[in-house]
Formats: structure tokens, sequence, C-alpha cells
């Protein structure tokens, strides 16, 4: 049997206390290559929460081809190999004195598609789905990625203003994807997280600016924005996503950060079939530098996390060197970026 083991919890102190969660119920589609779990209204599968161990011993989660989702065992250290037949383990060695990058969570999209799905079911299959992923006993997602407007996940093409020259953002309001769909699911994430003691952290993402400010003419294909950095087209943007934070703060939905643009080399790729925008760095840079930050600012929200290349890693040295070229910080006092 193939095992990918998730994570290692080691804790030399304290005491367990051991529940069995909900096992998983099987379901095999065809042409599959591994099972998926059955999560419906009267039952859906759980995972055991990391408890306190006993000294000596460790938990290990796995998830196998075979059906096991998070399955939870507490093994010894002074006999390991007594715990599985395979003889030749590896050597996991853990220094506590050493650190490195800091994980910040995992989690998922609340894109049109996921929130359409959930809100599609019952309202008991609803809240278990959510309880899966957001709950104690879940896989405890904290962190959430909101389309902002329009992406690939979506039934049609649409922005919050297609008002051509509304430079403004006079006509600008969410759309029913929004209001019926996204806000109610990501409300109950919300308070799911909250209920567990990890409070949900959500970022934003725009796909693609409305199709009149951009040289297109069209939210798909090959486009970038209008006129230069200074110019009215730059403005109103800012002014857009500005509108789009205010929205879903009436909703009591804050965002923690927010990217400048889901993968911005798709927007110079000709005939791109779904919602894009191009930038390169050095644009990014200085909408970021110019129009952005002192937006972001002077609207209250100077420490949303700004985040550059939500794209492929291949790209990441170049634009970090590029954008970290410029000293940021004159932007505003607080401001922080993520490459």
């Amino acid at each position: 049997m193939t095992f990918w083991t998730l994570f290692l919890v080691v804790s030399l102190i304290y005491h367990v206390e051991l529940t069995q969660g909900n096992k998983c119920v099987p379901k095999l589609f065809e042409n599959a290559e591994s099972v998926v779990c059955v999560c419906n209204a009267t039952y859906c599968d759980s995972v055991v929460p990391v408890f306190q161990m006993d000294r000596g011993t460790y938990a290990v989660y796995t998830t196998s081809k075979a059906g096991l989702r998070l399955d939870k065992t507490v093994l010894l250290f002074d006999n390991p190999h007594t715990n599985y037949e395979d003889k030749a383990l590896p050597v996991i060695t853990i220094n506590r004195s050493e650190s490195h990058q800091t994980v910040l969570g995992f989690g998922g999209a609340f894109t049109d598609a996921a929130a359409i799905n959930i809100k599609n079911l019952s309202a008991a299959t609803q809240d278990n789905i959510l309880l899966s992923y957001f709950s104690g006993n879940g896989i405890e997602y904290s962190l959430g990625r909101v389309p902002i407007a329009s992406c690939d996940f979506s039934t049609r093409n649409y922005s919050y203003d297609d008002t051509p020259g509304d430079f403004n953002m006079s006509k600008f309001t969410l759309a029913p994807e929004d209001l019926q769909f996204k806000i109610p699911v990501i409300s109950r994430a919300m308070q799911l997280s909250t209920e567990a003691g990890q409070p949900l952290m959500l970022f934003a993402s725009p796909w693609s600016a409305p199709y009149w400010m951009k040289t297109n003419q069209d939210m798909t294909g090959e486009g970038t924005l209008k006129g230069d950095i200074s110019g009215e087209y730059f403005q109103a943007y800012a002014r857009y996503l500005i509108k789009f934070l205010e929205s879903y703060q009436y909703y009591n939905i804050t965002f923690w950060g927010l990217t400048v643009q889901n993968e911005p080399t798709d927007g110079f790729i000709p005939s791109f079939p779904f919602q894009a925008m191009g930038w390169t760095p050095t644009m990014m840079r200085d909408f970021i530098k110019e129009v952005l930050g002192p937006v972001l600012k002077e609207n209250g929200y100077a420490d949303l996390k700004l985040m550059i290349l939500d794209d492929q890693r291949l790209l990441i040295e170049e634009w970090a060197d590029i954008v970290r070229a410029l000293p940021l910080k004159i932007v505003w006092d607080r401001w922080k970026a993520i490459p």
C-alpha cells in the first residue's frame, strides 16, 4: 500500500486523550485512481484533533490511495519498528533550535463554482461540508482566496462596473454570485474558523479589470489597462479594488491581503481563453508605488498585505528583484509586501 504522511506532530511532555473520528465512507468513481469520501446531510468524515501527547509518543496522520484520509495513529519513539511491517523507515531529525520560513496556513479558494455547488445542496449538507473544512473536527483551513468579480471558475464573464467611462465607480455593485453564493459561504466559514480558535485569513485576487478599462475591450484574451500609470484608467482601477474591499466589509468580511493580479503574464498571451490582464514587474511596481499604495492608505487599508506575482515560481526571482529595487516603504509608513 502506498502512503503519504501529511504531517507529524511531536510532543514529549503532555497527556494524550484520543477520540475516534468519523471514518471516510469511500466512493470510487469510474476511471478514478482513488476513492473520495462521501459527505451528506447525515454523515461526513472528520479528523481527530491534535491533542497534547504522552511523553515518548507521537502522532502520524496518513492519507492513502486505498482510502485512508488523515487517519491518526499514535506511536512510540522507543520502538517504532513495531508499528509498521516496513522495517526500512526514514529517520526524521527535528532541530528545534533552528527555524526557517513560517507557514501562514493552508486553505482554498471561494470561487463562484465552489460557492454555487455548496449552496445548491441541502442546508444540512452545506454545513457538514463547511465543518469538514473549517471546524476543529475538520482539516481547519485557515486561509481563503476570494476572486474579485469573475474568473475561470465562473459561469459567465462579469465585472462590478460594466458602465464605460464610470471612472468614479458610481455604478459599482456586487454581483448575484457574491450576494447569493460567495458571501454566505464565506461568512459561515469565518464563523467556524473563529470557533475553532483560528480566525480565517482572507485575501482577494482580481483576474481582470472591467472590459472598458482594457486595451482589448475584453475581460479575456491579450490585454492590459489602457494608458499609463498616471492616467485615469489606472486611477479608476485602484478605486475599483477599494470598492470591492468596502463592499465586502459591509457584510462584515474583511481581508488580510490582496494580490495585485492573478497570473499577470496570462494577459500577454494572444487569445487567452479566460479572464486575464497583463502586467510586467515594472508596471506592477509602479502601480503599487504611484497609485494603489496611496489609495489603500487614504482609504484605511494601510495594513493590507500586498502580494506580487500571483503566478508561476519560474518568474519569482526576476519579479522580486525588480519590485524590491524601488524603496517601496516611501509609499506609506506601514506598507508590507509578500513576494
